[in-house]
């Protein structure tokens, strides 16, 4: 009976601020400034999941926003070209705080449904 959920299912676009196409927008105008002004430079960009799965999905050509997910401090590595291709190099790394993960995993009893080992 949490408000947030009950509020996400009558409307999924809400986690986006009620606007999924002004969100991707500003995601991926942001992370356009960022590769302009960061020319052959090597970047690292903190932010929330959503903003990299809303990216992901937008490199990718995914239909579905939450299709793709990401583990918390999951690093997704993108090269940039100053011609505007964007590969995905990797996805969701998580080696770096896989104990955390685990445990935090552990103690809410979620099933892993990831296929990791």
């Amino acid at each position: 009976d949490d408000p947030i959920i009950v509020d996400y299912l009558a409307d999924p676009q809400s986690i986006f601020g009620g606007d999924y196409d002004g969100f991707r927008s500003r995601v991926t105008s942001a992370f356009d400034r960022i590769v302009d002004s960061h020319r052959g430079q090597t970047v690292a960009v903190f932010c929330h999941g959503m903003v990299m799965g809303v990216f992901l999905q937008t490199m990718l050509g995914h239909d579905n926003p939450l299709a793709l997910h990401s583990d918390y401090c999951g690093i997704m590595r993108v090269t940039a070209s100053a011609k505007g291709f964007r590969t995905v190099r990797s996805v969701n790394e998580t080696g770096h705080v896989r104990h955390l993960l685990d445990r935090e995993r552990d103690a809410t009893s979620r099933p892993d449904v990831s296929g990791r080992p």
